[in-house]
C-alpha cells in the first residue's frame, strides 16, 4: 500500500480519502463478512464529518 506523503495526510478529508481508495480500489464498497455488494452505510460522526 502507497499511501504517499505524511504531509498529504494532514486534513481529515484527504486522509479518509486515501484509505477509501486503498480499501476499495475498484470502488465497490462490499461486506467483509459475506463479499455481498448489497450494503447500507449506517454510520456517521458529527465530530469529523468526513468520516462515515
Amino acid at each position: 500500500m502507497n499511501i504517499g506523503r505524511i504531509s498529504d495526510l494532514i486534513s481529515n478529508e484527504t486522509c479518509f480519502e486515501m484509505i477509501r481508495e486503498n480499501r476499495w480500489p475498484d470502488g465497490i464498497v462490499r461486506c467483509p463478512h459475506c463479499d455481498s455488494e448489497n450494503i447500507k452505510k449506517n454510520g456517521h460522526d458529527n465530530v469529523q464529518v468526513d468520516c462515515q
